[in-house]
């Protein structure tokens, strides 16, 4: 028993106008793909700069995008105080022991050449030394008291914006495209199949044009619409309605908005884990642009216990 295949499967006609909305289909795939894999890639710029290469939409948008990162973070998510909070004070005084101990000979003399200029010079070694120890047995009373001024004073010398401008640029480029790939998988890949299915709806469309308007143009012109529309409509499905909205028995949600949940501990695992973890903060303390600040800090309570002596 033999099947017979249907003449008009047979018919050349038939595949030309079916290869439409597969093509279409295939269009709309394969430009939300790469518009993705663009959108991240190359980190670095590919090409004869300025013009004639590539780089990757974030990568070289790295510090307006970081910004704005840091605008949010800064002033709608989280303050100072809360991010020095996460500091265990112990921590904090085993960093700032050493900075004592190696400033503080170099405070002891310019404290005593400042009241008398040969005095420092004519005192024994025993003498330097014995001033320099009774100061150094000071540090655990010392540490309590800059840890509070520091504390109280938190915003004059502790740069948050600067602390998480640093790790989404430069070098920690890529945590700025981990943050996005994490928090949006689901959304990226919602991007690149919608557009095999928005593809082949408007392949549909333009076969039935193609039936009754054959002209040559049409095809390239409208595979160049089919590309746009997809992306459009794609992210516009992502962020709109911001609001549940219900239309006959269906209730629909931008996939984004919908997803607030998981994105939101996605973002604070990554935040709380990669941006903001006491080893950062205590070196933003120690060395970042605030540091000479923090340092100036330690060497006026350095004076004040040598003044006592």
């Amino acid at each position: 028993m033999t099947l017979e295949v249907p003449l008009w499967l047979q018919s050349w006609e038939f595949w030309s106008y079916a290869s439409i909305p597969i093509g279409c289909a295939l269009i709309g795939w394969i430009t939300n793909w790469i518009a993705i894999k663009m959108t991240f890639a190359p980190l670095e710029f590919v090409g004869i700069p300025p013009f004639l290469g590539w780089q990757g939409v974030i990568p070289r948008n790295a510090n307006r995008i970081a910004s704005k990162a840091v605008d949010m973070i800064t002033t709608k998510l989280i303050s100072t105080e809360e991010v020095f909070s996460r500091i265990d004070p112990h921590m904090i005084a085993e960093e700032i022991e050493p900075v004592l101990e190696n400033i503080t000979e170099q405070v002891v003399e310019e404290i005593i050449a400042a009241q008398s200029p040969t005095l420092w010079e004519m005192m024994p070694a025993a003498l330097k030394e014995e001033i320099c120890a009774q100061v150094k047995n000071e540090c655990p009373a010392l540490i309590e008291r800059i840890y509070k001024d520091y504390r109280d004073n938190i915003d004059d010398f502790f740069d948050l914006r600067g602390l998480v401008l640093r790790n989404f640029t430069g070098p920690n480029i890529k945590l700025l495209n981990e943050m996005f790939q994490k928090c949006g998988e689901a959304e990226f890949k919602f991007i690149i199949w919608s557009g095999l299915v928005i593809g082949f709806i408007m392949g549909l469309v333009q076969a039935t044009i193609w039936y009754f308007f054959s002209a040559w143009w049409l095809l390239p012109v409208v595979g160049v619409v089919v590309g746009f529309f997809t992306n459009w409509l794609a992210i516009k499905m992502i962020f709109r309605p911001l609001y549940p909205k219900k239309f006959l028995f269906v209730t629909y949600q931008g996939l984004f908005l919908k997803r607030q949940d998981i994105v939101s501990q996605r973002y604070a695992d990554l935040v709380a884990n990669k941006i903001l973890m006491p080893s950062k903060i205590i070196d933003t303390m120690i060395s970042g642009q605030r540091a000479d600040d923090f340092v100036e800090l330690i060497q006026r309570h350095v004076k004040r216990a040598i003044d006592s002596k």
